[in-house]
């Protein structure tokens, strides 16, 4: 299909900032929809009415909405987009539907997870970052089509200087992105699955999971703190409880300049909240515990301040 000024993208609020920076290379206009916290996982993602709703509104505006890009673990808060119900309105209205797993799709490979995406063969492409969760070095990110000859149907661009006796014995990489050469990223999934094994690898994933159950027990318990989002694998959502959004900025800046604990922040609906992320095969039990007491120190000398400022007014 030709790239017009008519044709509209959409996505979650909550998609990854790759996707917008996507839209403007391709020169299409882009759609966030809303993201509504529900759900059986109390997170944000987007519904198949509000996905409906965006479709006739373009309709009616002489738009045409041709590809979704639904999210499995957003990266603010790992929510989860309902792929059934999206890839279902999407094949209806001829529609790609794209589902970005970059962190949550390393998970699918323990089957208590896989819930996170019913009905993936109704999707045209999906990909994950093993980088994040699978214990392969930065960076490797896998990309599956349904059919990938449509997209070498769009990339099939054979200069004489390109062609070779054997490119009809394999898959020719180039017809399936931008550039033109590519590193082997292949050989490093090859070695660890060789390696380490998929039972191990199931190991450390449901590992990562049981450390974040852990760090959200502690916030939970925490006077100070509360979750702004409930722990979905092994990421968790916290700030300070009944705070400001400068409060817990100034909580970020603390842990930053301090440096032994590294968090990242992120905001949704205007409230600013700290994101631990499990991710790495080498943590404990005590690295956990170790950064919920650097943390919970720091907020109570950020609760204490604030307490003396009030009282010298």
């Amino acid at each position: 299909m030709p790239i017009t000024i008519d044709q509209f993208n959409n996505l979650s609020k909550q998609a990854h900032s790759s996707v917008e920076k996507g839209a403007m290379l391709a020169a299409v206009r882009l759609r966030k929809l809303k993201a509504t916290r529900t759900g059986a996982l109390d997170n944000y993602c987007i519904t198949a009415d509000v996905l409906k709703a965006a479709i006739q509104e373009d309709k009616r505006n002489g738009l045409i909405p041709f590809i979704l890009i639904a999210t499995v673990g957003t990266t603010s808060t790992c929510g989860v987009d309902p792929v059934d119900e999206l890839a279902g309105i999407c094949n209806e209205e001829n529609m790609w539907i794209h589902v970005d797993s970059a962190y949550a799709g390393s998970f699918l490979l323990c089957p208590e997870y896989r819930y996170l995406v019913k009905r993936l063969d109704l999707v045209d492409s999906f990909n994950t970052n093993v980088h994040k969760a699978l214990q392969i070095n930065f960076d490797c990110s896998p990309m599956w089509f349904k059919n990938a000859q449509q997209a070498v149907k769009y990339f099939d661009v054979e200069p004489l200087y390109l062609k070779h006796e054997h490119q009809s014995r394999s898959v020719d990489y180039r017809h399936l992105q931008i550039a033109l050469g590519r590193r082997f990223r292949s050989l490093k999934i090859w070695f660890v699955l060789r390696n380490i094994g998929i039972g191990r690898l199931q190991q450390q994933l449901r590992k990562m999971n049981e450390l974040a159950e852990y760090f959200a027990e502690l916030v939970t318990k925490d006077e100070l703190l509360e979750l702004f989002v409930p722990q979905h694998l092994g990421l968790v959502c916290f700030r300070i409880k009944k705070s400001t959004n400068e409060m817990n900025e100034r909580l970020n800046e603390m842990l930053n300049e301090d440096r032994r604990v590294h968090v990242v922040p992120s905001s949704v609906d205007n409230t600013y909240f700290l994101r631990v992320a499990i991710c790495s095969q080498l943590t404990t039990r005590q690295h956990v515990h170790f950064a919920y007491t650097i943390i919970h120190t720091f907020v109570t000398q950020i609760l204490n301040a604030d307490s003396v400022e009030a009282t010298s007014k």
